[in-house]
């Protein structure tokens, strides 16, 4: 999860009865930048993705268009969400009191890129990390009934990650080469990868922190 921010969009959208209006659904893919707002799936178009009302409806009805409770959620994240917010809520991305990148430690590690780890930063974590970090593990593995179904979506995070780390091991031939040009393409390619508009944002941030590329570089 990455921090989003609804002053993103010039004016709040005018959503009536329809919360998936084309109005409504542009302006959501700018605030989570086309990208589910709990797995960091990324897509083409916000029309692809569903409308989450992050308050369900079952806890408040009168907020159903209410475009502060609206979020752009993937069909299997939407799903595995339960229907009445546990005690304690969630970590709420748009919220400028709730840090998601730090409260929050994602990690996925070589040789088992398919295995994403999320643990709470605090050592005593509040009841709305924990309930977040369930989320995300049912986001990430699903239930023994969507088992297959969830390690295809690993895979494909698999797959980004092991093309972070081509391309890191391309830049550091590029830099024994003394290739300037090549190192600064590389250096781009690779600020891409780890930018809020990137697929699984964090989970590329570990990768990138395990080979000491982000800690030591601007993204």
């Amino acid at each position: 999860m990455v921090n989003c921010f609804r002053d993103d969009v010039d004016s709040i959208p005018n959503i009536g009865n329809d919360w998936r209006n084309e109005e409504t659904l542009t302006a959501l893919g700018i605030v989570f930048r086309n990208k589910c707002y709990i797995c960091e799936e990324k897509k083409a178009s916000p029309e692809l993705f569903e409308v989450d009302h992050f308050i369900t409806q079952i806890d408040d009805d009168s907020l159903k268009y209410k475009w502060s409770n609206l979020y752009l959620c993937c069909s299997d994240c939407n799903g595995s969400r339960k229907k009445k917010t546990p005690i304690g809520g969630y970590l709420d991305p748009c919220d400028p009191n709730d840090d998601v990148e730090t409260e929050i430690i994602y990690n996925i590690f070589p040789y088992d890129y398919n295995q994403p780890v999320f643990t709470p930063a605090n050592p005593i974590p509040s009841e709305k990390v924990k309930n977040t970090i369930e989320q995300l593990k049912k986001c990430h593995y699903g239930s023994k009934k969507t088992k297959m179904k969830f390690e295809s979506f690993r895979e494909t995070i698999a797959r980004q990650a092991k093309k972070l780390v081509n391309l890191m091991f391309e830049r550091k031939i590029a830099i024994d080469n003394k290739d300037s040009v090549e190192i600064d393409r590389k250096e781009i390619q690779i600020r891409e990868m780890l930018t809020e508009n990137a697929p699984f944002t964090m989970l590329m941030r570990s990768v990138a922190k395990r080979y000491g590329f982000y800690t030591n570089h601007t993204t």
